[in-house]
């Protein structure tokens, strides 16, 4: 049987674009992104372009996410969840753009069928694609190991 696991993203500091979160896989453990959610906390509506993207080479030097069982009698999780990377991930793959004015959520919860799966050794990656005015942002992101 498969796991689940949620990591809760708590007011993340978001001065610059880039990385706003990703889920990295091992060598030997796929998973599926199956949801995710972020909020903003900017009081006037700001555009700004995020994109999900694949990457091939995950990014580093952001603050882990504490990655929690869905079920409590699972184990840790073995995938990792960053945000905030200061060292963005690599060789993209665009898989959802989205135009997202901060005053209110954006995110997904996927259906089985359109549910994208993460390869062993690469990464899911919330970019942000323009230069934001800071702003503090929480959400989560959910997954399954396969």
């Amino acid at each position: 049987m498969t796991r689940v696991y949620y990591a809760p993203i708590e007011s993340a500091t978001v001065s610059a674009s880039g990385d706003l979160w990703q889920i990295a896989t091992t060598s030997t453990i796929k998973a599926r992104l199956l949801g995710w959610e972020i909020t903003s906390n900017a009081i006037a509506a700001e555009a700004l372009e995020i994109k999900l993207v694949r990457a091939t080479t995950a990014g580093s030097g952001g603050t882990a996410l504490d990655e929690n069982p869905a079920d409590p009698d699972d184990s840790a999780a073995t995938v990792v969840g960053l945000a905030i990377n200061s060292t963005p991930a690599s060789t993209l793959t665009d898989l959802q753009f989205f135009a997202w004015e901060q005053l209110g959520p954006v995110g997904m919860v996927y259906t089985p069928e359109m549910a994208p799966i993460i390869d062993v050794g690469t990464a899911m990656v919330l970019v942000c694609a323009t230069t934001p005015t800071s702003f503090e942002m929480s959400g989560w992101v959910c997954w399954e190991e396969l």
